[in-house]
């Protein structure tokens, strides 16, 4: 059985994100969310180019949430 090279990077990530403390999680949310909003709002004027970003950015929210959740429970 092959190990995927995309859900080892996957598990990188998680690992990195759970050595962080509260505190530095909740500030790299608030910077992800603050980027995402930007890239919305520049989309809706048209000047986005990168949009593959959008889904990167939203996942990468949606891990610190849940990292957060687990630490908070």
């Amino acid at each position: 059985m092959k190990t995927d090279t995309k859900t080892k990077t996957v598990n990188k990530k998680a690992v990195a994100l759970r050595s962080q403390t509260p505190a530095e999680l909740e500030l790299a949310l608030r910077k992800h969310t603050a980027t995402l909003l930007e890239m919305s709002l520049a989309r809706k004027g048209g000047s986005v180019e990168k949009t593959h970003l959008f889904r990167s950015l939203r996942r990468e929210i949606a891990r610190i949430n849940t990292i957060l959740a687990q630490k908070n429970a």
